[in-house]
């Protein structure tokens, strides 16, 4: 271990004394040390910035700390969003509703934020799975070729990401799976199919259920071609969607405890700003947005840009509203913006001296509050640091954000573009954003010194406060489209919705120190036991790890959990097993798995049982049977059984009033033995109750 090197081990007092007594080594003169002396003085000064400096090179910043953990493979990870997946409940008389993009959502003071916009239905599946205990969709004991049938009211529009929430009913704790998602699913393959014009048309999903084997999302999306295929089922009016086992290799038949869908996806932000870039037809833009619903005057406004034939997007100004200070030659663009709706607004652009035939094709669009206008103007020093809006508990989502670089052009109006955190383009506005502390900081203005940033993109989000619970309704607001939509799951419960912020220093620390924590490679029985254990996808019981005597061998005994009374290890197991090993196995080891072996324990005796209590004999079987199962119980492979053990049991039971005779042994002298009155079974054998023969006897009898 590399030793830690002080370098802040000496105080002021010290070094200052030292200083002093080096005095006569450079000059006799000096004899004057008195703290009156300009000399000393000066001394005095010297060994206080060196104490200083000393203790400013003792500390390591977080950022270099950061640089170290990167070298390990530990970097940051960014700010995410919660995502959530919603069940819309339409309202009554409604069978239809048109969203705005981002119609904003609200669970209390929690604002989501719809990804889906444009007309939605009713989408319910007709049949749930609420059966205790979860329904076998596929039967007790799937062998491929079974379907299971859906029935939908409706379906979202082409290209728009819609969900089925799919809860399983685990039998047995399973591990998760692989985040390689080219990775076939090892148990089984599923098809998912669409009733079309032309019969049953595939359809791709993202399966997060691996083939129903944990809860999750079923995602999917429907291109042009597909949407308008589909077709009705004659009989009930509704869309089928069917599910075939292409292949069954299940360890355990899936239940399936609910089904909910189909969902609409939602994003936990609040978006304060958005810049589009709209086409311009016949000199009118279409804005539709949820921000379009602030009141224009006092609340939020747009910025409009249109990007002339020299490919440069200049300001077109409202009418009506006319900045001051503006040039007059800047003026001569302008437009004048008329609502439409709760959530559009049609923006005209004009031009005095400007042909309808030489207005812009295509413009940017920045719908804002007002409040949130100029961030300042680049001065062309490093670091330069810019304040961003505080939304108190919110913070900004980097992901999500963007400025505008607006400058002065020649004939005075105002040019701008659109630049994104980190872009290194050479001669572009270089600067990163600090969700933490809320600023932007300008590395390097490239050749827009003197420009203004503007913001562009900006949404606020609660990391993991925006994490919702199932059942949670969220309500929309602030428009004449009153709809509930429920949370189907816990937002935290799956990688895929779960928010956080940015992770500072302290939380990559952790995740470093907890890295450490786990075994990577099969050095000690321990690791190997764990690595086993938590092979991906696997559910497994039990882990025997003997290393061989005389070899450089491991010999690895593994049990899975199963409903079967003597699990046996699959060839899947086996493989994905194998898998795991050979990638943190040491060189030089040899690696062999073995089948689980079950000795039965067979038990003969004669106890005297109470007089008055009945059904004596079949409680004391009962009860040797519990003990004596070291398949369902926690009981390690190559256990010791111990007949004091199961003596003391049998003599302190309620009906028993003393143990006669009682004989303990094995059913199989292969993998057991006998070790005075104990039986020890070998290192892959799991024991369970044999034959069990008890003579029950009065103490008259006796």
């Amino acid at each position: 271990m590399l030793r830690n090197i002080d370098l802040d081990d000496k105080g002021y007092d010290r070094i200052r004394e030292e200083a002093i007594a080096r005095i006569p080594v450079y000059s006799r003169e000096w004899t004057n040390y008195n703290i009156s002396d300009p000399g000393i003085t000066i001394l005095e000064n010297f060994s206080a910035f060196m104490a200083l400096q000393q203790s400013e090179m003792n500390e390591i910043p977080d950022r270099i700390r950061m640089h170290l953990l990167s070298l390990a493979g530990f970097t940051a990870a960014e700010g995410r969003c919660a995502r959530a997946f919603l069940l819309p409940e339409m309202p009554e008389n409604l069978e239809c509703a048109c969203l705005p993009p981002r119609m904003k959502l609200y669970a209390q003071d929690i604002c989501f934020e719809l990804e889906q916009c444009g007309a939605v239905r009713s989408m319910c599946l007709t049949d749930e799975c609420g059966k205790k205990g979860g329904a076998a969709l596929f039967g007790e004991h799937p062998a491929g070729g079974e379907a299971v049938y859906f029935s939908v009211e409706g379906f979202p529009e082409a290209g728009r990401r819609a969900a089925l929430y799919i809860e399983i009913k685990l039998q047995f704790e399973r591990n998760p799976f692989s985040d390689d998602q080219d990775a076939p699913d090892p148990f089984a393959e599923l098809l998912w199919e669409v009733w079309t014009e032309n019969g049953y048309a595939r359809l791709e999903v993202e399966d997060g259920t691996h083939c129903f084997l944990q809860s999750g999302y079923v995602i999917f999306s429907m291109d042009e071609g597909l949407r308008g295929s589909l077709m009705r089922d004659s009989e009930d009016d509704l869309y089928r969607m069917r599910v075939t086992l292409v292949r069954s290799d299940y360890d355990i038949a899936p239940r399936v405890q609910r089904i909910c869908g189909l969902l609409l996806s939602a994003v936990q932000r609040d978006t304060r700003s958005s810049v589009q870039l709209l086409p311009v037809l016949d000199g009118k833009i279409c804005v539709t947005d949820c921000l379009v619903r602030n009141d224009w005057g006092d609340a939020g406004y747009f910025e409009v840009y249109g990007k002339e034939a020299d490919g440069v997007y200049r300001r077109y100004h409202d009418l009506d509203r006319v900045a001051a200070g503006v040039t007059e030659q800047a003026q001569k663009r302008v437009y004048r913006a008329v609502r439409e709706g709760a959530f559009t607004a049609v923006l005209t652009l004009a031009g005095y001296d400007i042909p309808e035939s030489e207005l812009p094709r295509e413009a940017l669009v920045v719908c804002r509050f007002a409040a949130y206008g100029s961030l300042g103007r680049l001065y062309g020093y490093d670091s330069q640091i810019m304040q961003l809006p505080d939304l108190g508990s919110e913070k900004i989502c980097s992901q999500e954000f963007s400025v505008l670089v607006v400058e002065q052009g020649a004939d005075g109006s105002e040019i701008c573009h659109v630049v994104r955190p980190g872009d290194r383009t050479a001669g572009e506005v270089y600067y990163s954003v600090s969700e933490t502390d809320g600023v932007l900081t300008v590395c390097d203005c490239g050749r827009y010194e003197g420009a203004e940033l503007r913001l562009g993109d900006a949404a606020f989000y609660r990391g993991d406060g925006g994490n919702i619970r199932a059942g949670t309704r969220l309500e929309s607001t602030g428009t004449d489209l009153r709809m509930t939509f429920v949370n189907c799951a816990d937002t935290d419960t799956f990688s895929c919705t779960a928010g956080s912020y940015a992770e500072g220093f302290e939380q990559v620390r952790k995740r470093f120190v907890r890295d450490l924590a786990r075994p990577a490679t099969m050095i000690t029985q321990e690791d190997c036991a764990y690595i086993v254990k938590n092979t991906p996808g696997l559910s497994i019981h039990k882990i025997g790890v003997c290393p061989m005597p005389g070899r450089n061998e491991i010999c690895i005994t593994v049990k899975p959990n199963s409903t079967e009374t003597f699990p046996a290890l699959s060839d899947i197991y086996q493989k994905e097993i194998r898998r795991c090993v050979e990638r943190c196995r040491m060189l030089t080891t040899k690696i062999l798995l073995r089948q689980p072996v079950y000795v039965p324990i067979c038990v003969r005796g004669v106890v005297s049982v109470r007089k008055h209590l009945v059904h004596s004999r079949e409680k004391i079987e009962e009860m040797l049977s519990v003990l004596l199962d070291g398949i369902r119980s926690d009981a390690p492979f190559g256990s010791r059984i111990i007949f004091h053990e199961v003596y003391s049991s049998l003599q302190e039971m309620d009906c028993v009033e003393e143990v006669i005779d009682l004989s303990v042994f094995p059913g199989n002298d292969q993998w057991a033995r006998r070790d005075g009155m104990d039986i020890q079974l070998g290192p892959s054998a799991l024991y369970y109750p044999g034959e069990i023969t008890i003579e029950s006897v009065s103490r008259q009898e006796f």
